[in-house]
């Protein structure tokens, strides 16, 4: 599905349309909803952006079957893996002062720009 060698990704930017669920809070108090958001993944940058916040992220590891990626702000950690045969994207995110968590479980396709 989003495979490609790690040989031919190196010059290759992967757009992704990537629908699941998003859920945000802290201990007890946390919700969940469905989100549909756009995922560029940059090999030649080695960088994921869409993910919030909108800092791009680094890819920290890169196989034939898996893309995991990092970044880091001041009160501010996001990490995660994109599996590139499935598609499945899980990632948390960290934010202290005040503590707050985001974890994303999302199912994602690639795409193609529109314009």
């Amino acid at each position: 599905m989003l495979g490609l060698s790690t040989a031919h990704a190196a010059d290759e930017t992967l757009t992704l349309a990537c629908k699941g669920k998003e859920t945000s809070g802290v201990a007890a108090r946390k919700s969940s909803e469905v989100i549909n958001i756009g995922i560029v993944v940059d090999f030649q940058k080695k960088t994921v952006v869409g993910l919030e916040p909108t800092t791009p992220l680094t890819i920290d590891g890169l196989t034939e079957t898996t893309i995991s990626f990092v970044g880091q702000e001041a009160d501010w950690h996001m990490s995660g893996t994109l599996d590139r045969v499935t598609g499945s994207l899980v990632a948390t995110s960290i934010r202290r002062n005040p503590d707050f968590m985001v974890s994303l479980d999302l199912q994602c396709k690639p795409t193609q720009r529109m314009f």
